[in-house]
């Protein structure tokens, strides 16, 4: 599960590990990781900049295709190929 998080995700699964040792109240550095790996604060924080990116793509996206009345343009650049099959939608 970690690692389909950390994949998904895109962050190393040194994170987590990190993450679940500071839950459990480990505090002890170990000797066989990274640096900057070693400190629980780096582990949150990177977490926290990973979760807002998410965020803010899913606020671009929203706004990109739920829009407020029907007849506002559709994003339709996946969809059709030329600029004379773009349509108003929801006249």
């Amino acid at each position: 599960m970690i690692e389909e998080l950390s994949r998904e995700f895109r962050v190393s699964s040194t994170i987590y590990k990190v993450n679940d040792r500071v839950r459990k109240q480990e505090f002890t550095p170990l000797s066989y990781t990274n640096r900057r790996f070693l400190a629980a604060k780096f582990g949150i924080e990177h977490l926290s900049k990973v979760e807002a990116l998410i965020q803010r793509k899913k606020k671009a996206e929203a706004r990109r295709y739920n829009k407020n009345h029907p007849s506002k343009m559709l994003h339709t650049k996946h969809i059709y190929d030329s600029r004379q099959d773009c349509r108003i939608v929801g006249l």
